[in-house]
């Protein structure tokens, strides 16, 4: 039995139909972007094995390398990990991401962008961490002023992560962290008030500056490219840090900054080189990475510099596909961890330590396909042989 619509009918069940079909993709569409269970990412090393790998190189004391020779596992955004889809906006952040009722609906997406690393200073730590890529802002609270950790939006207050760090360097000896102030928003303060603000925040009445032993009130500092491992350690009997912030961001200098901590500061503008590379595309990600090492290791500009390889595998709109990616199954975390394998499996990694020691990813602790172990492992291995060599190179 057939039965018979007119026109006006059947139009109106289309039209019927298509609502409720749009509204189902609607309300799943809703959902992934409210949603952060989905996408996160918590495969995270666990364990303590790599708290000592540098104190653990072969003849290091002997050798005495520069620091920036030593090969070292970085995290970018170190500290995003408390990144949430209830996060508060940075006050530094402007555009359509600083809209209150946008980051209300997709807040959850927006935090997927957002957090790089799933574990704080401490796990970081533990994991073989010892380069921190440092985001600040300064926040008025109900409690009052403070400066809090960001990439985007607000993480946490930075005093959680540096007590973590002063903890380590309490208990550690020969090891040391570098700490990289790549952007800072100060609102009303100025940057000699993030200065003196460190020193406020200390472990055993010990402060970060008490872990500084190549400058010192009044001294002359030692140039980064001089500055070697004994130093920053005592010969390996302490635990030791290295400073760097960008002056030249900030429009001022160290001239204009009243503070005695500025000569505790290596000025990142003319003492790192950090070439940024961003792409979804691991094969461009990789040509770029090749070509900044052929770059550095055929010039003699950078030997006297911090030089760090920073990659992110992050989404574009570029090909087909891309954009249901981008909706159903993207977040940096994601992205990061087959990324990072990828780039320590590779047969170039060792030769691109050379060039650039400090090795900085999204998702520093990542546990997939025994990142962790893979990537100390050749890491400890680059620097045993480093220090086997070391006196061949006439620094």
């Amino acid at each position: 039995m057939r039965i018979y619509l007119n026109k006006g009918i059947k139009a109106l069940i289309i039209a019927s139909l298509v609502l409720v079909a749009l509204a189902l993709l609607l309300n799943i569409f809703g959902f992934i972007l409210r949603e952060e269970a989905l996408f996160s990412r918590s495969g995270s090393y666990k364990g303590d094995q790599y708290l000592s790998v540098i104190s653990k190189i072969d003849g290091i004391i002997e050798a005495n390398p520069r620091v920036i020779d030593i090969a070292l596992l970085g995290s970018h955004d170190s500290f995003s990990n408390e990144i949430t889809k209830n996060s508060k906006v940075d006050p530094a952040e402007s555009g359509m991401l600083a809209n209150p009722a946008l980051r209300s609906l997709i807040g959850a997406y927006i935090a997927r962008f957002s957090k790089t690393q799933t574990e704080d200073a401490a796990g970081q730590l533990k994991a073989g961490v010892r380069y921190f890529d440092i985001r600040l802002s300064y926040v008025e609270t109900e409690r009052g002023g403070e400066w809090w950790t960001k990439h985007g939006s607000l993480s946490a207050p930075f005093y959680i992560y540096l007590k973590q760090i002063l903890e380590f360097l309490n208990r550690r000896t020969g090891e040391f962290v570098i700490l990289d102030f790549q952007h800072v928003y100060t609102a009303d303060k100025k940057i000699s008030d993030l200065f003196e603000y460190l020193a406020t925040v200390d472990v055993n009445g010990k402060t970060i500056y008490d872990y500084i032993y190549y400058k010192a009130y009044g001294n002359d500092s030692i140039p980064l490219g001089k500055l070697r491992y004994n130093v920053v350690t005592d010969f390996g009997a302490e635990s030791g840090a290295v400073m760097f912030v960008d002056l030249n961001e900030l429009e001022t200098s160290y001239e204009k900054e009243k503070s005695d901590y500025k000569e505790f500061f290596y000025n990142r503008y003319d003492t790192v080189r950090s070439l940024w590379h961003e792409s979804a595309s691991s094969r461009y990600l990789t040509k770029q990475i090749d070509k900044e090492a052929e770059n550095i290791l055929a010039s003699s500009a950078f030997d006297n510099m911090l030089r760090i390889n920073q990659t992110q595998h992050a989404f574009t709109l570029k090909r087909a596909g891309d954009l249901s990616g981008i909706i159903f199954g993207w977040s940096l975390l994601r992205l990061a961890e087959k990324h990072n394998l990828k780039l320590v499996e590779r047969a170039e990694f060792i030769e691109h330590l050379r060039a650039m020691p400090v090795f900085m990813v999204d998702f520093a602790t990542s546990a997939y396909g025994d990142f962790i172990v893979k990537v100390n492992t050749k890491i400890m291995e680059y620097n045993n042989n480093l220090c086997k060599g070391y006196g061949q190179k006439g620094y």
